[in-house]
C-alpha cells in the first residue's frame, strides 16, 4: 500500500482554508483544527493518506475540507 505524506499547514494554505502557512500554524496552536474529529495541536503534523481513503479536515468553526486519495 502506497502512502503519501503532506504537511498540514501546506494543505490548509493550498486548499484556501488559510491565507498563509503562519495563519495555519496559529490556528493549530489555538486548538482550531480537527482531522477526522480528532483535535491536532502540532503544526508540523504530517497527513498520511492511504490510497482509497478519505479525511475530513475542520479548520475553525465553518471551514471544511474533504480529501479523497485515489
Amino acid at each position: 500500500m502506497k502512502v503519501r505524506g503532506l504537511k498540514i499547514t501546506s494543505v490548509l494554505k493550498d486548499a484556501g482554508l488559510t491565507e498563509s502557512v503562519s495563519e495555519g500554524k496559529r490556528l493549530i496552536l489555538q486548538g482550531g483544527l480537527k482531522v477526522d474529529g480528532c483535535k491536532k495541536s502540532d503544526p508540523d503534523f504530517i497527513l498520511n493518506i492511504p490510497i482509497g481513503s478519505s479525511l475530513l479536515i475542520k479548520a475553525g468553526k465553518r471551514r471544511f475540507l474533504k480529501i479523497i486519495q485515489i
